[in-house]
């Protein structure tokens, strides 16, 4: 089920005063129960490029759609032409299932549904003009079924071709070699400069995620 919403506003000129308007368009993707969402598509009517980002687990559903969390709320802010320059974005993440609060680990499951519906938008977009943005943090490192998932996608990005169209958000205090894919909410919180893109690595992370795969089916089978 989708849902669609509109945010309009208008400043009128009054004097020495201009008017500046534009429009959110915001879809929200999932269930009708509200369990389950598996995107969050925000337009706005400037210039600007389009990018998927994929974080962790969602807050929004098509119960509360009106509702922005504030990892989004921080995303939002920096889109603007002086930093990011999105105008399109979509938001998916590694899990479906949405969450009022931290999920514990045991909680979390993985969704065939939201599998296909990623590999949907990456066999849909535009390469020329879409950036994948990977920001599911370093939360869940060790968790065997959210490094599962994480390989799964990048995976999918090396079979699509999508590898140079894949970047993470930075800004100049953070660690670039080693604090790769940050969330937005870590972002907003302790990241007060301006926020940009640099290249994800892909391929060296995909290569880290199927050797700790490898060294724990080792353990196991040494048990």
């Amino acid at each position: 089920m989708i849902l669609k919403l509109f945010t309009y506003r208008s400043l009128e000129r009054k004097g020495f005063m201009e008017k500046y308007t534009y429009t959110i368009e915001t879809t929200v993707s999932g269930t009708e129960d509200g369990k389950e969402t598996y995107e969050v598509h925000k337009r706005i009517d400037t210039d600007g490029k389009a990018a998927v980002l994929i974080a962790l687990y969602p807050t929004v559903s098509l119960l509360n759609p009106m509702t922005t969390d504030n990892s989004t709320n921080y995303l939002m802010n920096h889109i603007n032409g002086i930093e990011l320059a999105y105008n399109d974005i979509r938001i998916v993440n590694l899990y479906s299932t949405v969450c009022k609060r931290k999920p514990l680990a045991k909680q979390l499951v993985k969704s065939p549904e939201n599998m296909e519906h990623i590999r949907q938008i990456f066999d849909t977009i535009d390469r020329k003009n879409t950036d994948i943005l990977i920001a599911w943090g370093s939360s869940l490192q060790s968790h065997k079924l959210t490094n599962q998932i994480k390989a799964e996608i990048l995976g999918l990005i090396v079979e699509k071709g999508l590898v140079e169209n894949t970047k993470h958000i930075v800004t100049d205090t953070l660690d670039t070699q080693k604090q790769l894919g940050t969330h937005c909410l870590w972002l907003g919180l302790r990241g007060t400069d301006a926020w940009y893109t640099v290249t994800y690595p892909v391929e060296k992370v995909l290569t880290e995620l199927k050797s700790t795969k490898q060294e724990k089916m080792v353990k196991e089978v040494s048990r």
